[in-house]
């Protein structure tokens, strides 16, 4: 009992502040979004007539592979992630206040590398789902499990999200050790790294040299990358509160008809409205075509996700 109350103590007088945390957090979840907008505009760079075109959206993908190799080498190298190593975090197993084990490093890359990237698809997935259960009256008698699973989903979504507030309002107000409950499934805590790191004899790895000169670069690079952020979100912002870009002559009879300016098909069930340019889409259109391109296709105003306003004709 004394031993593991003297390791608990340790644990809680070395763990980092909430703040501390929060940043690594928002530094992460900012990280795979930059890498994606950078491969996407260079791989707008590519010509279509080169013999690579076709190339171009394995190319636009090449962000998760190297976040992976990121991750995997922060793990295996500095017992972090690389939002956490940044902070100067440093991982360790709760249960022997010790380095990471093999099994805690596969727990840590599962459960907060791969599960939230999946989460992620599945809320597009419901989303989309949703859309098309609003689109086609008949879907859901069609296929069953396509209702209960929009209908179940909200709720476990609300459950997870209940779960990791109360999992942050522990860490923060009592003794909590850890501020996440993918970090508690991992077996892990977190404290403030004291020790310097050590270098080995890997160092001389082709493999080594790789990752270590990748983590210096992304290091470098992270004033970069939220300038770049930053620039991206002040632009959209512009596009969203000043004048609205005029479209080409020969689509501006569609901006107010009933016609599709994609598919040039006749409006009807659930259409999204782009807030930016004003044309109106079919749901089909702004998830093939709109959204993946992220540009109205009629004025060519940069859009998102967040500017298509989703509205059912048949309830107009």
């Amino acid at each position: 009992m004394a031993e593991k109350a003297a390791h608990l103590t340790t644990l809680l007088n070395e763990k980092p502040s909430l703040f501390t945390l929060i940043a690594q957090e928002n530094l992460n979840r900012l990280l795979e979004p930059a890498l994606e907008y950078l491969f996407k505009n260079i791989s707008r760079l590519i010509s279509s007539d080169t013999g690579i075109s076709k190339w171009k959206n394995i190319f636009e993908k090449c962000h998760i592979p190297l976040i992976y190799f990121l991750e995997l080498f922060c793990l295996s190298r500095y017992d972090a992630r690389y939002s956490e190593y940044f902070y100067g975090l440093v991982r360790i197993s709760k249960s022997t206040s010790h380095s990471l084990t093999l099994l805690n490093k596969l727990k840590t890359f599962f459960f907060q590398v791969i599960f939230p990237q999946l989460y992620a698809k599945l809320q597009a997935f419901y989303e989309k789902l949703e859309r098309h259960l609003y689109d086609e009256d008949d879907l859901g008698k069609k296929k069953p499990w396509i209702a209960v699973f929009v209908a179940v989903f909200p709720y476990v979504h609300s459950v997870y999200q209940s779960l990791s507030f109360l999992w942050l309002l522990n860490y923060a107000l009592r003794d909590g050790l850890t501020h996440s409950p993918l970090v508690h499934l991992s077996g892990c805590a977190m404290k403030i790294r004291t020790e310097p790191l050590t270098s080995g004899v890997e160092e001389r790895s082709l493999l080594y040299r790789a990752g270590a000169g990748l983590v210096q670069a992304f290091s470098v690079g992270m004033f970069f990358i939220q300038v770049l952020d930053s620039f991206y979100s002040s632009q959209r912002a512009v596009v969203h509160y000043s004048s609205v870009p005029q479209p080409p002559e020969d689509a501006s009879d569609l901006k107010y008809s009933q016609i599709c300016p994609s598919c040039r098909e006749t409006l009807q069930g659930t259409v999204g409205v782009l807030r930016p340019s004003g044309y109106v889409y079919c749901m089909r259109c702004i998830e093939d075509h709109v959204l993946p391109g992220q540009r109205c296709l009629a004025s060519n105003a940069a859009v998102g996700r967040a500017d298509v306003i989703v509205i059912n004709l048949a309830t107009q």
